[in-house]
């Protein structure tokens, strides 16, 4: 059953994303799997893919679901962007940044993604997402 879900509410496309199979990640989509699909704690596909920094299954999911797939926040107000940061995954980062994700956006913690690079010493990631983020304001303007 592809749209069966397990106690955690992760279905097969949060599991594939989760691996980093871009091949099923598109077949799941195109048989009817939305990459909007949350867990029970509001965790998409694209946060699970964020999490291993995998580049084709985050580019199928965030151009099959769109902009909405990319503001998505957990129950804790995690984003995709705060699950790549946290978990040093500097390309994914970018990537998420550079496709509309705001680095400044606070989790229910009051943590921003440049937040989180900055406490965790990635300077040279804090600098590249401060960068992004002031395009997209003067992009704005």
């Amino acid at each position: 059953n592809l749209y069966h879900r397990d106690q955690n509410g992760y279905s097969l496309l949060h599991w594939a994303a989760h691996s980093g199979n871009a091949d099923l990640v598109a077949l799941l989509i195109g048989h009817g799997l939305t990459p909007q699909l949350a867990s029970t704690r509001g965790v998409t596909p694209l946060m699970q893919a964020a999490v291993g920094g995998h580049l084709q299954a985050m580019q199928h999911l965030v151009s099959q679901g769109g902009i909405s797939t990319l503001h998505a926040r957990s129950w804790d107000g995690w984003s995709a962007l705060h699950h790549a940061v946290a978990n040093r995954q500097v390309a994914a980062a970018l990537w998420l940044a550079e496709q509309g994700a705001d680095p400044h956006y606070p989790h229910h913690h009051g943590v921003s993604a440049c937040q989180l690079a900055l406490d965790a010493n990635q300077l040279g990631l804090y600098q590249q997402l401060s960068q992004i983020a002031q395009r997209q304001v003067e992009v704005q303007e």
